[in-house]
């Protein structure tokens, strides 16, 4: 068990989250990455968690928030009936070169009277040696939200929208290159505009040592119809260039 504040299943971010099928995280920014197409949790207050025993390599995980500190009104409501409530439940498994995952989450969206947000993904990777790959899929149903962590404005039903990753890596001079392609495609449930986005994204990993890493990471992202307008066209249309090390305290 734990309490407080935490990343969610589908977030990328904390101890507890159990999202896999993305060989490229937010590290890079979300230029090239899951974040990029898929519409992915954040942390959040007031969490309950509860993780199993392992059994045979699969665990569960369950999370609940009576707050989750996300509200968008800019005001953190007291009472329970008009705090944004989240739920989710996923299924882990691990053994050898082989990981999955399948979880179901739901932010209840009180704070603005809104439709409730239900994401479901699935998602894992497969080794083969000096290869690895990876893919994802994910169905969002009525999402405040866009990929990236950006907002929809689009009335109380949000977005529906499907997303699908693949990527594959192989290991070389001791260290390993990446791929990862991201797609998504959905329609704003109140005017029925429809929209895509899919990007690119690649890196090279070169351990030091145990404890540190060196990297170079290139990424390139494009969004259609409607994120292709306005305010959207800048956020959801842009690459990344970058290098970096990082170091394991």
């Amino acid at each position: 068990f734990a309490f407080g504040r935490a990343g969610g299943l589908s977030s990328d971010c904390g101890t507890y989250t159990i999202l896999h099928g993305g060989a490229l995280w937010t590290s890079y920014y979300t230029d090239g990455n899951m974040a990029s197409a898929f519409i992915n949790t954040d942390r959040m207050d007031n969490l309950v968690i509860y993780k199993s025993p392992s059994f045979s390599g699969a665990t569960i995980t369950a999370m609940y928030s009576n707050g989750t500190g996300l509200n968008t009104t800019g005001e953190d409501d007291k009472k329970w009936s008009k705090n944004s409530h989240y739920y989710g439940i996923g299924l882990d498994y691990a053994h050898n070169d082989t990981v999955f995952s399948a979880m179901w989450e739901m932010l209840d969206n009180k704070d603005i009277a809104a439709k409730s947000t239900q994401l479901f993904t699935l998602g894992g990777q497969q080794g083969f040696g000096n290869w690895t790959v990876w893919a994802a899929y994910q169905y969002a149903h009525n999402s405040q939200m866009l990929p990236g962590w950006n907002y929809a404005n689009q009335g109380t039903k949000g977005v529906s929208q499907h997303a699908v990753t693949a990527a594959i890596g192989y290991k070389i001079a001791s260290g390993e290159w990446k791929l990862e392609g991201n797609y998504a495609h959905g329609k704003s449930n109140s005017t029925n505009e429809k929209y895509n986005i899919w990007s690119a994204g690649t890196a090279y990993e070169y351990p030091l040592s145990n404890r540190t890493l060196v990297y170079l990471y290139g990424g390139y992202g494009k969004a259609n119809k409607l994120l292709n307008t306005g305010s959207y066209r800048s956020t959801f249309n842009s690459w990344t260039l970058c290098s970096g090390i990082s170091h394991s305290f």
